[in-house]
């Protein structure tokens, strides 16, 4: 029972890395909003770029244009963080990950049915 537990609790852990792990996937400024939306599948954290107060905020659009920037960039831009996006966002890899996991986990209890026949 507890190996069970454990092991349904490292892979609710695993598919929580995977998706915070997309805000490091760098993106381009949206512009005149100066904003940059991260995560996947859905977008849950924001930078905004609008403030003039910041570095970044301050800076031209035709270098924001040609930049591009992830969650690390944060530390000196305003940040959002939708928690019912990431929610959701972390909903659809989940069963994404789980439908994959019980295709393979069918395929190989069919695969040593039919060879033990």
């Amino acid at each position: 029972m507890k190996k069970k537990v454990l092991k349904y609790l490292s892979f609710l852990f695993l598919v929580y890395v995977i998706v915070w792990s997309t805000t490091f996937i760098r993106r381009p400024v949206q512009l005149p909003e100066r904003t940059v939306k991260l995560g996947y599948p859905i977008s849950f954290v924001t930078l905004d770029f609008s403030e003039p107060v910041t570095a970044m905020g301050g800076a031209p659009d035709y270098v924001l244009a040609r930049s591009k920037f992830n969650i690390k960039s944060s530390w000196e831009e305003r940040t959002e963080v939708s928690r019912s996006m990431f929610i959701l966002s972390y909903v659809i890899v989940l069963f994404a990950i789980y439908g994959v996991w019980w295709i393979i986990g069918k395929a190989i209890r069919k695969k040593r049915h039919t060879s033990s026949l």
